[in-house]
């Protein structure tokens, strides 16, 4: 029989927000993360201000309107970066949340922006008033024939990036390498030195799976012969609005999964583009 390591798979959910104008419709850019991994070193320097000087405080603010059924909200949450910009595990932390159209003061440094489980990675600089505008999926009315739901379009490396960054620095996914590195064996034992180089790249490659139809798996079993068990591949959704109506979202790519309620017919558009 074999010896199975469990992992806690709640782990592997990834924490995600939104926000809008008119969508264009593109080809996204489909493929599944390909990455070289490296051994690297932080060499993180050190900004020490004047006492009593300009912290170099700046604000941020997301500006728009929420669609149906969306949060009122968008959270902002700072990182590390090694030299090269790739980001270092466990190193989240949140700022704060703020109600759409109110400024947050953040110190300069790459951050996160979530709004309703859309996502965008920025870098703010110093003394800067970062302004960033919602973008709107608009939907015609049919009637209410037309069901719809939103999702991020996993086909696209820019998108899968975004949402491997997210799991590598939250601080909770140490407990699930914890639990997968315990084993050390075969195939767990490559993954836990990947993970020893702090490549999130890597990571990208050999914890989660990026399918042709947007969602994703992550690993849920590691057997002591090295065989390797997904969970159930899934989408991460934005919202599901009704006929007619609009969902906000950050810049980036999605997709919408249709259902016509009278023919019962199911479509799926990919590479919806937001800018």
């Amino acid at each position: 029989m074999k010896k199975i390591m469990l992992i806690n798979t709640t782990m592997i959910f990834f924490s995600a927000l939104a926000l809008a104008q008119t969508a264009v419709i593109g080809s996204g850019g489909d493929g599944l993360i390909q990455y070289e991994s490296k051994s690297k070193v932080a060499t993180l320097d050190v900004e020490v201000p004047y006492p009593g000087g300009n912290n170099k405080q700046t604000t941020i603010v997301v500006k728009g309107t929420p669609g149906g059924n969306q949060d009122q909200r968008y959270c902002v949450f700072s990182f590390k970066q090694y030299a090269d910009n790739d980001p270092i595990a466990f190193s989240s932390g949140r700022i704060a949340c703020s109600p759409i159209n109110q400024s947050l003061t953040v110190s300069p440094g790459p951050v996160i922006i979530k709004f309703n489980h859309s996502i965008l990675i920025k870098k703010i600089k110093s003394n800067e008033t970062l302004v960033i505008n919602l973008r709107k999926i608009k939907v015609p009315y049919h009637n209410g024939k037309i069901e719809f739901k939103v999702f991020s379009d996993l086909t696209n490396i820019q998108e899968q990036i975004k949402h491997v960054t997210t799991f590598w620095i939250d601080g909770s996914s140490r407990a699930y390498f914890n639990s997968l590195c315990s084993g050390a064996r075969n195939e767990s034992v490559q993954l836990c030195q990947n993970f020893g180089m702090n490549s999130f790249k890597e990571l990208g490659k050999k914890v989660f799976s990026f399918q042709s139809d947007a969602t994703y798996s992550a690993i849920r079993q590691v057997y002591s012969d090295g065989q390797l068990s997904y969970m159930v591949p899934q989408r991460i959704w934005i919202t599901d609005p009704k006929d007619g109506d609009f969902v906000s979202v950050l810049p980036g790519v999605y997709g919408i999964e249709w259902h016509n309620t009278e023919t019962g017919q199911e479509s799926t558009t990919y590479g919806i583009e937001v800018k």
